[in-house]
């Protein structure tokens, strides 16, 4: 035992790759040369993927959508001012955030609808609001902005929501009136 544990004693492990070390090791506790030993030893790991967050925010700093029509219209309305969103990635460097966009009510949809970007990056996505056979009266919907890393797992400021107004007006009947109406008379005495 002596000689095992004097020839283990000038023994560097810095030599040894992992894989030789652990079978070395296995040899001499499978002979009962060594009592067994807990070590701690360092395994390296990948680097955890840089992580993204999303920044959603409105043109005009408003925190809602609102749209109106006529009642039995039929173009989809986008006020560029008014119904913008700016989503932007503003993760650590190198991270990447795949983002979605959803409405909880069919008439609400977007210009784009999904994609990705890659830090301090953006796009500009558009509300739109489609009147198609809705009646007069309000409708509310809800906008979310969601985004994920590469691996599925929620960013950063994820998901975001914005509630949408959308008003169907009664149609305005058109004008009767032919024009100005008034009496008038005639100058009177020559």
């Amino acid at each position: 035992m002596r000689y095992i544990n004097q020839k283990f004693s000038n023994f560097s492990a810095s030599r040894l790759s992992l894989g030789v070390l652990g079978a070395a090791l296995s040899l001499a506790l499978g002979m009962g040369l060594l009592a067994p030993v807990v070590a701690n030893a360092a395994v390296p790991c990948p680097p955890n993927p840089p992580k993204p967050a999303l920044s959603a925010t409105t043109l005009t700093g408003a925190t809602s959508f609102y749209f109106s029509a006529a009642a039995g219209a039929t173009t989809t309305i986008t006020q560029l001012s008014q119904s913008a969103l700016n989503l932007r990635n503003v993760g650590e460097y190198n991270s990447v955030l795949n983002w979605s966009a959803i409405s909880n009510q069919p008439w609400l949809t977007f210009s784009t609808a999904s994609g990705s970007l890659k830090a301090n990056t953006g796009v500009q996505i558009t509300l739109v609001a489609n009147p198609t056979g809705l009646v007069a009266g309000t409708y509310n919907a809800i906008a979310t902005i969601s985004g994920t890393n590469a691996s599925g797992t929620n960013a950063s400021g994820s998901p975001q929501s914005f509630p949408v107004t959308f008003t169907i007006r009664v149609p305005v009947p058109p004008s009767t009136s032919t024009g100005w109406s008034g009496l008038f008379t005639a100058p009177t005495g020559r």
